[in-house]
């Protein structure tokens, strides 16, 4: 789904977040973001777009986040519309790369008062097809040290966020629930 970069994003018609819990494939995390977000490396092969070399440190880093973070994950997989279709995912996948993808990620802005809102594949985007980010998308990613998204996303989760069980489509306060020992977010 091709969506211009810096654009205001927005994933549900209702706005909120879902974030699901690793060992816990049925309960997800729910809440209104307190900040906006702006799109960043929503492509489509029918649109073209600059091609170049993005510093290492930052393929790293998008790298970490895309293998650490599962924002508004879906029960399908987006392809890449670049590679041809019979591109070998294992290889890739040795790697840390796909070439689908199923969720989302996060980069605070460096002020704070927006977030930048990327699809999974947008490492593999610019480690294998050269996409160039917007100069402030990579300085801030540029700019994360360990345990940043680990902060920033603990601090965009307000107190009001609810738990959600898809089994019964329900939902509580997630203040009052409680999940299995082994349940984490997958961030």
């Amino acid at each position: 789904m091709f969506m211009p970069d810096l654009a205001p994003y927005c994933y549900r018609t209702d706005g909120r977040e879902l974030l699901q819990f690793q060992h816990h494939p049925h309960g997800y995390l729910t809440w209104a973001p307190p900040h906006p977000l702006v799109a960043v490396g929503w492509l489509d092969a029918d649109v073209p777009q600059h091609a170049d070399a993005v510093p290492e440190d930052v393929v790293e880093k998008l790298r970490l986040l895309v293998l650490t973070q599962r924002i508004n994950g879906t029960c399908g997989l987006h392809f890449c519309g670049f590679c041809p279709p019979d591109v070998d995912e294992v290889a890739r996948e040795d790697l840390g790369r796909v070439p689908s993808g199923s969720a989302e990620i996060r980069v605070a802005s460096p002020c704070g008062s927006f977030a930048y809102a990327a699809p999974s594949l947008i490492g593999h985007y610019v480690e294998d097809h050269g996409y160039v980010p917007p100069a402030e998308f990579v300085d801030a990613v540029r700019a994360l040290q360990p345990g940043d998204m680990d902060r920033f996303l603990r601090a965009r989760i307000p107190d009001d966020a609810e738990y959600l069980d898809v089994d019964t489509m329900e939902t509580v306060p997630f203040a009052l629930c409680t999940l299995p020992p082994d349940a984490s977010a997958s961030w």
